[in-house]
């Protein structure tokens, strides 16, 4: 089992500028390409985009795909290396400033 601490910022075209920090785990327990747990956070002070309310549920569907920062970001074989989600869940916050997820790949 191999766990890996990320952050990263960006804007995203779903939720609007944030800032991530999140644990990419591997190993047997976390499926094939292994599982992101994060947090994503508004970088505006402002709730996240008009695209989800507080309290919502995320998922795939929701989200319209999902893609893991850790590989994007942070994995050293292949920068930039887009690899999709096969499962994501997750919830935006209360207040709709920041959404908690898990994601599969």
């Amino acid at each position: 089992m191999s766990t890996v601490k990320y952050t990263a910022a960006y804007t995203d075209p779903f939720f609007g500028p944030v800032s991530c920090s999140g644990v990419h785990q591997t190993g047997k327990n976390f499926g094939q390409y292994g599982q992101d747990s994060f947090t994503c956070t508004s970088t505006t002070g402002n709730p996240l985009s008009n695209n989800v309310f507080p309290g919502e549920s995320l998922s795939l569907a929701t989200t319209h795909g999902w893609y893991s920062d850790y590989y994007y970001y942070y994995y050293i074989a292949s920068p930039s290396f887009t690899l999709f989600a096969s499962s994501l869940t997750g919830t935006v916050s209360s207040d709709g400033n920041s959404y908690q997820a898990v994601a599969n790949y």
